[in-house]
C-alpha cells in the first residue's frame, strides 16, 4: 500500500468494461488491469469499486481471479441487463438504451464520487454497454484519453454511416466527462485540437508494465515455442495488432533491406494475427521483396507467457508505428532486458525517450540502418538495453495510480457541488427515461419489459445488499431556513444550529424561506444571537461546498432544490390529519428523511402517504431555562388566573375557551382569563368575547393583551398566572405548553395531536373532544380535528381552579421533568444525528407485495370500489376474493378464492393460508359487517400479525346494524386495535370508532373519484327541458319513492322538467319488489312520458354519458348505516350537480354538493324546486360550490387515494425505526 496521504476519502467506481469487451485483449484491457492495480495498491483510505455486465459470465471468474486480495470481492459489482446489445444491429436498439439506462441507475445508485470510464468506444459489434447518460450527472465522470485515431483516418476506421453514427455517440459520451486521463501527452493533445477538450482537464497518467515484468515465465519453453513457430534464426520482434498505421509493409521493406547484404540469416517474428487475409498479406509482401517465406512469421494469438519469451530472446524489438496512444509493447520489452529501437512518431518517444534509438517511421532506408546498427554494434545495444532500463523505471502502475487518485481529488475539488439525488429521484428518473427509449420496428413485447423487470429488480437486489458508504467521523451539515427573527421555525433552527455545533459537527447556516433565498436581518442577530450569527457569516466562506447533510426547516416547505448528499426536514410540524398531495410527492421524490415534533406529526405524514423515512425528534425546550424573566411589570387579573397564549387562529380553540371559561364561572368569581396574542387578519377573539357578553351579563373577566412581548416578559407573565389553557384543535407540538411547565404552570388542554408527547393525565387536564372536519385555509377535502368539548373543558377550568396550589405544582412539576428528560435540545440533535447515521443505511423503498381481501367481480360497492383502487395503485395486489362472489366475469391470473362471506361460523384458516403462501407484505382487509365471522377475523388478524404481516382495515360502515344486536363492532375492538391501520371515510367513523378506544392507528381514508366529465357550470335556454335524474342501486332506503313522487308535483308546476331513474336492480328481494312498486307509481301518477326507469346494470361508461346528459342529480337518501356513499361520487364525476339529503353518509361531500330537505315527497319537492330555480339563473353560491368541487375531484380521484394507500404500506413496511 502507498503511504501517500489523500486530501479527503472518496469513493471511486471503475466501469470495468475494458476487461470485458473485445478490447479486453488488446492494450485497453492491459491499462484497464494495471490502473485497476495501481488504484487499489495506493488509494488507501479510498473506496474502490468494478461494474461490469453479469452477461459476460465467462470474464467473471478471471476478473475476480485478478483482483483477488486487492479488491475485496464485494466491491465486485456484475450489473444485470440484456445480452444482444450491439450498436451494429438496428433492433438492438430498445434493449441497448434500456440496458445502458439500467446500468447507468445502478453505477449511480453506488454514489460515486467519481466514476472513470475505462473505455468508452465499445460496442459497435460486440454486445457490450458503454454510456454516460444524466442518471450519472451527480458524480464526477472521468475517461481514458487513448487516442483519437479513427477521427484522424476515417476513410480507414470509420466506414460507413453506422460506424459513423456509432463513434460519435460514444464521442459524444467523451464530452460528458468532468476529466480525462490520458494515455501520453500526445493522446490528450489529439483531444485538445480535434474536440476541443480544455488541457486543464487532461491528466496524464501513462500505462506501465511492471506487471508484465514480475510475471514469472520458463525459460526452458522457449525452445518448444520457437519450434513451433518455427524461429530457427536469430530474430527481431515486433508486437501489434495488424492496421495500416502499425506500417508493417515499410518494418518489412527495412528488414529485407538489411537482410540482403548479410552473411549471418535473421528472422522477423510478426507477433500478430495469422488470420489468413493477414497471412495473405503478408506472404504477397515477403514474395515482392524477394523475402524467403521463413524469413517472416506470423504467430498468431500468443499468450503472456509466451510474448514475455518472445521478447526475452529477440535481438531487438522494433516498433515502426506512424501513431500510437502510448506504445505499450516497446516498454514490455523493456522489461525484458531487450534492446528497444522505434518510431519518432507520435507518443512513442515519450516511451523510447533516447534519440538515438528512433527513426523515421515513413524511411525504410532509416529503419534498416537502425536494425543493421542494433545487429551489429554491441555498445549501441548495450546503450539501447540501459536505456530501456532506465525508462522502464519511470513507467510504474503504482506511480500512475497516485497520478489518477490526485486527478480525482481535484476533479472532486474543482466541480461545483450537484444536488444528488436520493434512490427514489434516481428510481423515477430510471423509469422515466425507460419510457422515452426508441424502438425500430414494433414495440417491445410483453417478454421484453417482463425481463426488462426482472433486470432492475435485480440490480436492485445488488444495490439492497451493498453497504453505504460510512459516515465521517465528523459530518458537514447546512441548517436552512429562517433564524432572524422569534418566529418559531426561526427559534427551531437557530437551537438546532447550536446543539449540532455543540456535538462537534461542523455546520453551516443558510437563510431561505419557501419563497427562496433572503438576506437575513443582521441587526436581529447581532443584539441577540451573536453565535449565530458567526456561524452565518463563516458559512459565506464555504457557499460552495456540498455538505454532507443539508436540512431545512421552512414554510412552506421547498424540497426541490436542496444541494448536499442527504437531503433532511428537520423537526417538522404539522396540525390536522390530512397533508397537501403535492407536498407528498415532493417529500417522497426529494427526500431522504424527515424528523418531526412529535409522533401525531409522523402519523399524519405515515397517513397521507409520505413514506421516506421518519422519526420523531420531538422539540427542544432547555433555550428556556436561559431567559431571565422580567421583573417589575405589572400584569392585569384578579386573584385568580388563567392564561391562553396564541395567535387566535380558529385552530388554537380560542373560542371553544369563551364559551367553556363562560359556563364554568361569573364576574362575581375572583377569577380572570389572560390572553396574549397578536393582531393577525385570522384573529377574531375581540368578536368571539364580545358575542359571548352580548347575551350573559354575569360573563366572567377576560384581558386580551396585544402588545410585543420579549421572552422575558412572557416568562414573567407564565410566572404571574396559575394555570395555561390551550384548547387546540390541533398542535404540531405545543411550545407554549411546554414553556408553561417550565416556569412552573399546570397546563389544560386537548387530548389530542402534538402536545400528547409531553402531556398526559399525571401532568395536565386532557380536555375530551370529538373529530371534526378542520377549518384551514387548505381546504383539504375530509381533513379533521379536534374540536375539544365545551362541558369537559369547562369541567377542567373548574378542576384546575379549585386543585390546591401544592396539586398544580405537582403537575408542572411532573411536567418538566418529563421535558427536560427528553426535550433538551442536545437530546433533539442527538436523534437528529442518530438519524443521519441510520438513514445512510436504508436502500431505495421498495414497494411491498401487497393483497387485498373483499368481494371481487361481482355487483356489490365494495367490489367496484375495490376494483377502483387496485386498477390505479400500480403495484402487485393479490385479490382475495370470496368464493360464493357471484362473477360478472371470469377472473384474472391474480385472483385467489378462498373464504366464503355472509357465512356465520365460517373459518378464515384457507384465506390465512393463501396470503402466506403469496408472500403478502401487507393485506388490506375490506369490511363489511356481514362478510366475516367475528372470531375468524380476530384469529386471521392475530395470526398474520405473529408473522410480522402489516394489516389495513377499511371500514365502509362503523354504525352497528339496526335490529341485529348480534354484530357489534365492539366485539372486534381487540384485535382492530392491533391491526397497523383502520381507514375510515368520515369523521363520524372516526368518533364512532373513539367510543371504542380506537384513535391511535384510526385514520380518515376517503371514497375515490373516477375520472368522468369535467364540471361545467350549468347553461339554460329559456323554454329548455330541465332534467332530473338519480343514481344507485334499487333499494329501499335510497328515497326513490320519494323523489318520484316529489317530482310529480314539480312536474305538474313545470312542463319543461324530466326525470330519469338510473337505478339497477338488486339481486335480492327487496330491489325486486321496490323496482315493481316504482314502475307501477310512474303509471298511476301518468309519467310516463316524462320518467325514465332504467334498472339493467349499465357499464361505468355508459352510466357516466347518460349522467352527463342531465342537469341535475339527486341522492335522497333515507336513514342507513353506510358511512359514505361511492354512488354519490359517482354522480359527481359524470359533471354535474349534485343534491343530497342531510345524512351523515354525506358529510365527506357536504361542501361539494347541494343540501335537500327529504322528509317526505313535499319538502323535497320544495327543496328541489329552489335548487332548480338557483341552478337556471347560476346563483353566486352554485358557482361557489362548483369551483370548490373542481379542486374536490382532483384531490379525490382514484389515482391519488390508490397511491395514497400504496405509499401508506411503503411506510409501514419500513424497516423498524427508519
Amino acid at each position: 500500500m502507498s503511504n501517500t496521504k489523500w486530501t479527503f476519502d472518496l469513493r471511486l467506481v471503475v466501469d470495468a468494461t475494458g476487461l470485458q469487451s473485445q478490447s479486453r485483449l488488446r492494450g485497453i484491457g492491459r491499462y484497464t488491469r494495471g490502473l485497476i492495480s495501481g488504484l487499489a495498491r495506493t488509494g488507501e483510505g479510498h473506496e474502490l469499486w468494478l461494474v461490469l455486465s453479469a452477461s459476460r459470465s465467462e470474464s467473471r471468474d478471471e476478473i475476480l481471479d485478478t483482483f483477488r486480495g486487492l479488491i475485496p470481492e464485494d466491491r465486485i459489482v456484475f450489473y444485470h441487463s440484456f445480452d444482444k446489445v450491439s450498436y451494429q444491429k438496428e433492433e438492438n436498439i430498445w434493449r441497448r438504451k434500456a440496458s445502458e439506462l439500467v446500468r447507468d441507475h445502478l453505477i449511480a445508485s453506488l454514489e460515486p464520487d467519481v466514476l472513470l470510464f475505462s473505455s468508452l468506444i465499445e460496442g459497435f459489434g460486440d454486445d457490450i454497454l458503454t454510456s454516460s447518460s444524466t442518471l450519472l450527472a451527480d458524480t464526477v465522470r472521468v475517461g481514458v484519453a487513448y487516442d483519437l485515431i479513427p477521427l484522424m483516418d476515417p476513410e480507414a476506421y470509420l466506414g460507413g454511416d453506422a460506424v459513423l453514427a456509432w463513434y460519435h455517440e460514444k464521442i459524444g459520451h467523451i464530452r460528458t466527462c468532468d476529466g480525462l486521463l490520458a494515455i501520453s501527452a500526445s493522446a490528450g493533445q489529439e483531444f485538445v485540437d480535434l474536440l476541443g477538450i480544455d488541457a486543464r482537464r487532461i491528466t496524464k497518467v501513462p500505462p506501465a508494465a511492471d506487471g508484465f515484468a514480475e510475471m514469472d515465465t520458463d525459460d526452458s519453453k522457449f525452445p518448444e515455442l520457437a519450434s513451433r513457430l518455427n524461429i530457427t534464426a536469430p530474430y527481431f520482434t515486433y508486437a501489434a495488432s495488424y492496421e495500416g498505421r502499425k506500417n508493417f509493409d515499410d518494418l518489412m521493406a527495412a528488414f529485407a533491406e538489411f537482410q540482403r547484404p548479410e552473411t549471418t540469416r535473421y528472422q522477423l517474428v510478426l507477433i500478430t494475427s495469422n488470420a489468413t487475409p493477414v497471412a495473405v498479406a503478408v506472404r504477397t509482401i515477403t514474395d515482392q521483396l524477394g523475402l524467403d517465406p521463413s524469413d517472416v512469421i506470423l504467430t498468431g494469438q500468443v499468450s503472456d507467457e509466451e510474448l514475455k519469451l518472445l521478447y526475452s530472446n529477440c535481438v531487438a524489438m522494433v516498433y515502426p508505428s506512424r501513431h500510437e496512444g502510448f506504445g505499450l509493447p516497446a516498454l514490455e520489452a523493456m522489461h525484458c532486458d531487450v534492446p528497444v529501437i522505434g518510431s519518432n512518431a507520435s507518443s512513442i518517444p515519450e516511451v523510447i525517450g533516447l534519440a538515438d534509438a528512433m527513426f523515421n517511421p515513413c524511411s525504410t532506408a532509416d529503419i534498416a540502418a537502425h536494425i543493421w546498427r542494433v545487429a551489429t554494434d554491441e555498445a549501441y545495444r548495450d546503450a539501447l538495453i540501459d536505456n530501456g532500463r532506465t525508462r522502464r523505471d519511470l513507467f510504474s502502475w503504482d506511480k500512475s495510480g497516485e497520478k489518477a487518485w490526485r486527478a480525482f481529488e481535484a476533479l472532486l475539488a474543482e466541480r461545483a457541488p450537484p444536488s444528488r439525488r436520493n434512490s427514489r429521484e434516481l428510481y423515477r428518473d430510471l423509469i422515466a427515461q425507460i419510457k422515452a427509449v426508441p424502438f425500430a420496428g414494433d414495440p417491445p413485447g410483453t417478454d421484453e419489459w417482463h425481463h426488462l423487470a426482472n433486470y432492475i429488480s435485480e440490480n436492485l437486489d445488488i444495490i439492497d445488499s451493498i453497504p453505504p458508504a460510512a459516515p465521517p467521523e465528523r459530518r458537514s451539515w447546512r441548517i436552512e431556513g429562517p433564524f432572524d427573527s422569534t418566529y418559531s421555525l426561526a427559534l427551531l433552527n437557530r437551537e438546532t444550529v447550536r446543539a449540532l455545533a455543540d456535538a462537534g459537527e461542523h455546520v453551516l447556516l443558510h437563510s431561505s424561506e419557501g419563497p427562496g433565498d433572503y438576506h437575513p436581518d443582521e441587526a436581529f442577530l447581532e443584539a441577540a444571537h451573536r453565535d449565530v450569527l458567526k456561524i452565518w457569516q463563516d458559512s459565506a466562506r464555504e457557499a460552495g461546498v456540498r455538505p454532507d447533510v443539508v436540512s431545512r426547516n421552512m414554510y412552506p416547505p421547498r424540497v426541490n432544490d436542496m444541494v448536499g448528499r442527504d437531503k433532511f426536514l428537520h423537526h417538522y410540524a404539522w396540525e390536522e390529519s390530512r397533508f397537501p398531495s403535492e407536498w407528498v410527492d415532493d417529500f417522497n421524490t426529494h427526500l431522504d428523511g424527515i424528523t418531526c415534533l412529535s409522533t401525531h406529526v409522523q402519523k399524519v405524514l405515515k397517513d397521507s402517504g409520505v413514506f421516506v423515512p421518519m422519526r420523531v425528534s420531538g422539540c427542544g425546550v432547555d433555550h428556556w431555562e436561559r431567559i431571565e424573566a422580567s421583573q417589575g411589570l405589572n400584569f392585569p387579573g384578579k386573584a385568580f388566573r388563567f392564561l391562553h397564549v396564541s395567535s387566535c387562529f380558529p385552530r388554537k380553540g380560542a373560542d371553544a375557551l369563551v364559551k367553556a371559561y363562560g359556563q364554568a364561572f361569573r364576574n362575581t368569581d375572583d377569577v380572570s382569563l389572560l390572553i396574549k396574542t397578536f393582531r393577525n387578519p385570522h384573529n377574531e377573539i375581540d368578536q368571539w368575547i364580545e358575542d359571548a357578553k352580548a347575551g350573559d351579563p354575569g360573563f366572567p373577566d377576560i384581558v386580551v393583551m396585544y402588545d410585543d412581548f420579549s421572552d422575558a416578559d412572557l416568562k414573567a407573565l407564565y410566572s404571574h398566572c396559575h394555570v395555561l389553557v390551550a384548547p387546540s384543535r390541533a398542535e404540531g407540538f405545543g411550545l407554549p405548553m411546554a414553556e408553561a411547565m417550565l416556569s412552573g404552570l399546570p397546563v389544560i388542554t386537548t387530548g389530542w395531536s402534538g402536545q400528547l408527547d409531553f402531556c398526559d393525565s399525571g401532568n395536565a387536564w386532557l380536555v375530551d373532544f370529538s373529530f371534526a372536519p378542520a377549518q384551514t385555509h387548505f381546504h383539504l377535502a375530509a381533513s379533521v380535528w379536534a374540536e375539544p368539548d365545551i362541558d369537559d373543558l369547562s369541567r377542567c377550568l373548574h378542576l384546575a381552579h379549585d386543585a390546591t396550589p401544592d396539586e398544580r405544582d405537582a403537575r408542572a412539576r411532573a411536567g418538566r421533568d418529563r421535558l427536560l428528560k427528553d426535550h433538551k435540545w442536545s437530546d433533539i440533535a442527538g436523534r437528529l444525528r442518530q438519524a443521519a447515521d441510520d438513514w445512510r443505511q436504508l436502500r431505495l423503498p421498495r414497494a411491498p407485495r401487497m393483497g387485498m381481501v373483499t368481494t371481487w367481480n361481482c355487483r356489490c360497492g365494495i367490489a367496484a370500489y375495490s376494483d377502483y383502487i387496485v386498477s390505479n395503485i400500480r403495484a402487485h395486489q393479490t385479490i382475495f376474493a370470496a368464493r360464493n362472489d357471484d362473477l360478472v366475469m371470469p377472473d384474472g391470473a391474480n385472483v385467489i378464492r378462498c373464504w366464503n362471506k355472509v357465512t356465520p361460523g365460517a373459518k378464515l384458516d384457507d384465506l390465512e393460508a393463501a396470503v402466506v403462501a403469496d408472500g403478502i407484505e401487507c393485506l388490506v382487509i375490506q369490511f363489511n359487517y356481514y362478510f366475516f365471522d367475528y372470531p375468524a377475523l380476530e384469529r386471521l388478524i392475530d395470526r398474520l400479525k405473529a408473522r410480522d404481516i402489516r394489516i389495513i382495515v377499511i371500514m365502509h360502515s362503523t354504525m352497528d346494524p339496526e335490529g341485529d344486536p348480534s354484530k357489534p363492532l365492539a366485539l372486534i375492538a381487540g384485535p382492530l386495535s392491533r391491526c397497523d391501520a383502520i381507514l375510515v371515510h368520515t369523521h363520524h367513523d372516526l368518533n364512532r370508532l373513539k367510543k371504542l378506544g380506537l384513535v391511535s392507528n384510526a385514520s380518515g381514508f376517503p371514497h375515490g373519484l373516477v375520472a368522468g366529465f369535467p364540471n361545467a357550470s350549468p347553461e339554460f335556454d329559456a323554454g329548455q327541458e330541465f332534467t332530473i335524474a338519480s343514481f344507485g342501486y334499487c333499494l329501499p332506503h335510497k328515497g326513490l319513492r320519494t323523489l318520484l313522487h316529489a317530482f310529480a308535483r314539480l312536474a305538474a308546476a313545470d312542463s319543461r322538467l324530466r326525470l330519469k331513474l338510473f337505478n339497477a336492480e338488486y339481486p335480492v328481494d327487496v330491489s325486486a319488489h321496490l323496482v315493481a312498486e316504482l314502475r307501477g307509481d310512474i303509471q298511476a301518477l301518468g309519467l310516463q312520458d316524462k320518467v325514465e326507469f332504467e334498472t339493467r346494470f349499465l357499464s361505468d361508461e355508459e352510466t357516466l354519458r347518460r349522467l352527463n346528459q342531465c342537469d341535475l342529480i339527486v341522492f335522497p337518501y333515507e336513514k342507513t348505516g353506510e358511512s359514505s356513499s361511492a354512488a354519490v361520487r359517482f354522480g359527481i364525476a359524470s359533471g354535474r350537480p349534485i343534491a343530497r339529503s342531510k345524512l351523515s353518509i354525506f358529510a365527506d361531500v357536504e361542501d361539494v354538493t347541494f343540501p335537500v330537505d327529504t322528509d317526505d315527497a313535499s319538502t323535497l319537492a320544495a327543496s328541489l324546486k329552489q335548487l332548480v330555480n338557483d341552478l337556471r339563473n347560476d346563483a353566486p353560491y352554485v358557482q361557489e360550490v362548483l369551483k370548490a368541487t373542481t379542486k374536490w375531484r382532483a384531490d379525490m380521484s382514484y389515482p391519488n387515494i390508490a397511491r395514497r394507500l400504496r405509499n401508506m404500506a411503503a411506510a409501514m413496511c419500513q424497516p423498524p425505526e427508519s
